[in-house]
């Protein structure tokens, strides 16, 4: 009973597996790896096969099938036409130990040396004999192996350069290998030959020479483009002028549309040019304002209303000098950049004169702001030098600067703090600040950064001991940051 029964499913389950094997495909990979399935879909590049083992489906480009079973599907697929089968080869397929599968025609016969060289699709490979575990005799499509240039040298060996039918078999030859120039050769010599081939054969001589034409013209297109991807646009569109010149009159006869090449050539320079500009107008402003910045007897005021203003202008007319375009060109390609482009700009001790300029509540508030007592603005600032003595500002180039006694500057007044700032500070520093300014009057601030000041380590002030009568701690308002507390780093985009 129990024995019936097997047979009774052995004997079902091979009747489903032959009945369904009439649609089934075994893949060989070039990897070693075995497939059986039914193909569902299939392309030019790929085919999807329904795996039977597991009832999964899988996508398999055509390059990784082994060449014999590659060309017995798509010649069954349609894909490869009965007269386009190229002349076979003597070759070999190789299993080798690790499981991969390699298939070519070997460079040496005999098995004296250790290393076998096998000529493959992929190139030459050198395969150590220790690896290989059996190897079988086939038959490769010549193609498949060798390059145009070496059939066609091969072809040559064995051509009578006398006999007008070797040229013309030749001729037909490269046409299938692709060869259309050297194809029409041959046909020329053959019709020189034996002159009846001439009438004979004048179509085929046309449809050649059209062809010689057509692929002329795109490997001009492909030429132009490939200028234009090198950023050497005004040849590309001299080059497609020419071209398209010389064809006025057959304008059918070009392989491409001339206003989508145009537009081709046009986006890719206008997608150059949005890069150039950004860099081009940073670099143009920052050499501005170390020019500006290095101008002695200009008063905080003055540089401020330059960097807000007419700097700008000045950068974009060295830009479009420089790239040979319009001013309205650079700022359309300037308002229009990318977003990720960005720099940076820090205002260091001058930090104090922007204070949290350019930055909303919720900025300050989580990029460090209100939460680090950055609110304060200008006036507070300057309310809180007169309330804790007013120290003497620095007037040198060191950040350290002099310890000033009580009340001698608090009667100064706001501009008073600016201008003594901006004319002791280095020109680096002068640069930045101006450059600053500008970006927060015309670009986006993206991020700050806050870094406690070096001269009082983010407290605001800092605390002198005072010796005689009064002796003890006296807290002066920070000489470095005016109690702004932290250097300002700003992030524009």
């Amino acid at each position: 009973m129990t024995k019936n029964l097997l047979l009774s499913c052995l004997v079902g389950f091979l009747g489903v597996f032959l009945c369904s094997g009439l649609d089934a495909e075994i893949v060989r990979l070039s990897g070693g790896q075995w497939l059986q399935g039914e193909i569902v879909e299939h392309d030019e590049k790929q085919f999807v096969l329904e795996r039977w083992d597991t009832g999964g489906v899988v996508t398999i480009q055509w390059s990784r099938v082994v060449v014999d079973d590659r060309k017995r599907l798509q010649r069954k697929l349609g894909y490869i036409l009965e007269e386009d089968l190229d002349e076979k080869v003597g070759g070999m397929r190789l299993f080798l130990v690790d499981g991969r599968v390699l298939e070519g025609v070997p460079l040496e016969k005999g098995t004296d040396s250790e290393v076998l060289r096998l000529k493959t699709s992929s190139g030459i490979l050198r395969i150590e004999r220790s690896r290989i575990r059996t190897a079988t005799a086939i038959q490769l499509i010549a193609s498949e192996i060798y390059s145009g240039e070496e059939l066609y040298r091969q072809q040559l060996k064995g051509l009578n350069p006398k006999s007008a039918q070797d040229h013309y078999r030749l001729c037909e030859y490269l046409v299938r290998l692709g060869n259309v120039e050297k194809a029409l050769e041959h046909l020329q010599q053959a019709i020189q030959i034996d002159p009846g081939y001439e009438e004979r054969y004048a179509e085929r001589v046309s449809s050649l020479n059209e062809e010689v034409q057509r692929r002329a013209i795109e490997a001009r297109f492909v030429l132009i483009l490939s200028k234009a991807k090198a950023k050497r646009f005004d040849e590309a569109e001299a080059d497609l002028a020419a071209l398209v010149a010389e064809f006025q009159d057959n304008a059918g006869a070009l392989t491409r549309d001339p206003a989508l090449i145009t537009e081709e050539i046009q986006q890719m320079r206008d997608a150059h040019l949005q890069r150039q500009v950004f860099d081009q107008m940073i670099s143009a402003l920052r050499s501005l304002a170390g020019k500006a910045a290095g101008k002695r007897g200009v008063t905080y005021d003055e540089a401020k209303s330059y960097a807000e203003g007419s700097m700008g202008e000045e950068a974009k007319k060295l830009v479009a000098a420089k790239l040979k375009i319009e001013e309205q060109d650079v700022e359309s390609f300037f308002e229009e950049r990318a977003k990720k482009k960005s720099f940076r700009v820090s205002f260091g001790s001058g930090s104090f004169l922007v204070g949290t300029e350019g930055t909303s509540k919720e900025d300050a508030g989580t990029e460090g702001g209100d939460a680090l007592g950055l609110s304060k603005d200008i006036d507070e600032i300057k309310k809180l030098i007169e309330k804790m003595g007013g120290p003497k500002l620095q007037t040198g180039r060191s950040r350290g600067g002099s310890q000033g006694g009580g009340g001698g500057s608090g009667g100064q007044s706001e501009t008073d703090l600016k201008n003594l700032w901006y004319r002791a500070a280095s020109r680096s520093s002068r640069s930045n600040l101006m450059l600053g300014l500008y970006a927060i009057q015309h670009l986006q601030v993206e991020r700050n950064l806050w870094t406690p000041c070096s001269g009082c380590g983010g407290k605001g002030v800092r605390v002198h001991m005072v010796a005689g009568s009064n002796a003890g701690t006296r807290h002066r308002v920070c000489t470095r940051c005016r109690g702004m507390r932290y250097d300002r780093t700003v992030v524009f985009k």
